[in-house]
């Protein structure tokens, strides 16, 4: 499952330029590269992660302009665990984020009612500003 996108801050929008030769779906976990954006690949890309597509570009549309969400929440497929309300969440694939002790957190499990519980998906608050850990993206 895609991410899915339940909410986001329309104040924390912004507008960039998809990379060369690289679709991108709505609700794809988005990074920076050379100032284009890509879809999240490895655990390690939550250094230069920016937010959740908020539209799509496909491969042979070099360069479109694709709206980001730096803040919002998405219903997201997670590894099988009992999460805490706002435990750390790093990517683990193009469809699945995992627990994390914070080195490389992108969102937080934001599920309060189901918080002590095994599950396999849940809320999840993604918001870039907060992470501070992109280069002048900063309250």
């Amino acid at each position: 499952m895609k991410l899915s996108i339940l909410w986001y801050d329309p104040d924390m929008v912004v507008t960039l330029k998809a990379t060369d030769s690289t679709a991108i779906d709505l609700g794809d976990m988005l990074k920076l590269s050379s100032s284009r954006v890509t879809p999240v690949a490895a655990v390690t890309d939550d250094a230069t992660f920016v937010g959740i597509a908020l539209g799509q570009a496909l491969t042979s549309e070099t360069g479109k302009e694709i709206q980001v969400a730096l803040k919002c929440i998405c219903r997201a497929t997670l590894t099988s665990a009992a999460y805490a309300f706002l435990d750390g969440l790093l990517w683990s694939s193009t469809t699945t984020l995992a627990a994390d002790s914070a080195a490389n957190t992108i969102g937080w499990y934001y599920d309060w009612l189901q918080t002590g519980q095994t599950v396999t998906s849940g809320r999840v608050l993604f918001d870039v500003i907060a992470l501070g850990k992109l280069a002048g993206v900063d309250a």
